[in-house]
This record gives C-alpha cells, structure tokens and sequence, in this order.
C-alpha cells in the first residue's frame, strides 16, 4: 500500500515547478498587481486519487475482518517451538525461549500504534509544509530518500534480526519522536522555517526526513517480526498488528486533519513572495 501511495503521488507531478505569473487583485475601486504561483494541473484528479487510496483502505479492512473469523475459528497452534537465536542472556533471549507474555504483547501494539499514528497519519500531511519552503527540488528529494529509506529499513530489520529487543524499540521510538517533533516545527514555522536560504538547512530537513521515516520502518517492521515469530497467539497477533496499524495511522490522519483546515497552525509556502501584504 505505502508504495502505492508514493508512485501515485509521484505521478501527480510533485516534481513539476511552479510558474511565477503577475496577476490582478481589485478591491472596491483599487486595482493592485501581484506576483503568485501558479503550479501545473495534476496529471489526473486529485479526486480519483483520494478514491484510490479508500477503495485500497476498504480492501484493508474487509480484509482484516475476514481473517478475524477465520483466525480466531480456527484451532489455536500449541506447545510452538522457539529457537534462540541470541548467545547472551539479553531480554531477546528470554523472548526467543518463553515467547511473548501478554505484557510484552501490549507494549507492542500500543508502540505500533503510536508510531503509525506519526508515520501514516501526521507526518505525510506536515511535509509538504516543512520541505517544500526549502525549495521544489528539496521537498521531490524527499519523497524520493523516504521511499529508499523505508526500503533499507525493511532491508535490515529482516537480515539483522539478532539485535531485536524491546529495548531498543523504545530508544528508537524515543529518538523518532525528537526528530518529529523538529520537523513539526518546520511545517509550523513555515513559509519561513530554520536555516531557509541556508545550504545546512536543506541538508538538515533532507536527513531528518530520511531518517525519521528509516527509524519510523525500522520500528514497525521489528514489531511484525517480534509478533510474527514469537507470539503464543499465532496469526491472532498479526491480526491484532494490522488493527492497531490501521487504527494508528486513522487517529493520526483525523487530528492533522483537523489542524491543518480548522486552526491557522499551518501556512503554505509561496515562492513567488507575493507583493502585497
């Protein structure tokens, strides 16, 4: 699905650079030129795009429910073997010999939750926000790095699975959390964010963005694997992920939502600099 989004996003002409165009502004009898952006068409509706993407969640859902009956129908999967894959007496360790306690359980769901919220539903929404007063060529960039990002975060979570533990989840999640919370204050501060003319500041918002998202992957794809591997629920625990994934990810959506069109929080970036005030 998120590489779905990312290509159809990408097709919409995120690349294209706006035109500069004088236009004309009459109030009551006063007649005033100004100077604005004028950006090119979508290459299809933003209707059919929005569409897309809902019909894609729907399918999510449905799909969710139908393996809930089917799952917890089914007979449960006892007396699972689980092999240790870790040589030190660590918290992975004791996950990979006893399983997952219910404790355990809840703390990833609850993190998977919180995480997808940021990643899924605020961050996406804010970016245009924060990258784009840095320049057109920043803000295509990444979207480009985030998807390459995400990639060689399902990369290593998969091939470096030794140093998987709730611990380091936690510190992970930790450190998204502060790099979110910077670029959040990109997207509030815009048009005019931190070090705007300054070569570092593209450099900055461009590593913060590919790293948060890496970290946000990163966190998401160990929690599948954690669950997938050495939950005493089975498939119930993955049924559970994608729940809370969905969940997550719609509280996140509705609450930037609400900030964007109903507060003054947020202010699109004009690279013309319009001329009057």
């Amino acid at each position: 699905n998120k590489c779905t989004y990312c290509l159809l996003w990408l097709n919409l002409g995120i690349s294209d650079s706006p035109v500069c165009v004088e236009k004309i502004r009459i109030v009551g009898n006063i007649t005033t030129t100004y100077t604005d952006a004028d950006y090119p068409e979508p290459k299809f509706s933003v209707f059919y795009f929005c569409l897309f993407l809902s019909i894609i969640m729907s399918f999510s859902w449905i799909a969710f429910f139908i393996l809930s009956g089917t799952i917890f129908n089914s007979e449960k999967v006892i007396n699972q073997k689980f092999k240790p894959f870790y040589y030190r007496k660590s918290e992975t360790h004791f996950i990979a010999c006893k399983g997952l306690s219910q404790e355990m359980l809840l703390q990833l769901l609850i993190l998977q939750t919180y995480v997808c919220s940021l990643a899924n539903g605020i961050t996406p929404a804010i970016q245009v926000y924060s990258s784009q007063p840095y320049g057109q060529l920043t803000h295509y960039l990444t979207v480009r790095f985030i998807a390459l990002a995400n990639t060689l975060a399902c990369f290593l979570a998969f091939y470096f699975k030794k140093i998987i533990n709730l611990r380091l989840l936690r510190y992970t999640a930790c450190i998204s959390t502060f790099i979110a919370t910077y670029l959040l204050f990109t997207a509030v501060s815009s048009p005019n964010p931190p070090l705007k003319e300054n070569p570092w500041g593209t450099a900055i918002i461009l590593t913060c963005w590919t790293f948060t998202s890496f970290l946000f992957q990163y966190i998401r794809s160990c929690i599948a694997y954690l669950l997938r591997t050495f939950s005493k629920e089975g498939h119930r625990a993955l049924f559970w992920y994608g729940f809370v994934t969905q969940t997550g990810s719609a509280m996140g959506a509705m609450l930037i939502f609400f900030l964007i069109n109903y507060t003054t929080l947020f202010k699109v970036y004009n690279p013309c600099e319009s001329l009057y005030q």
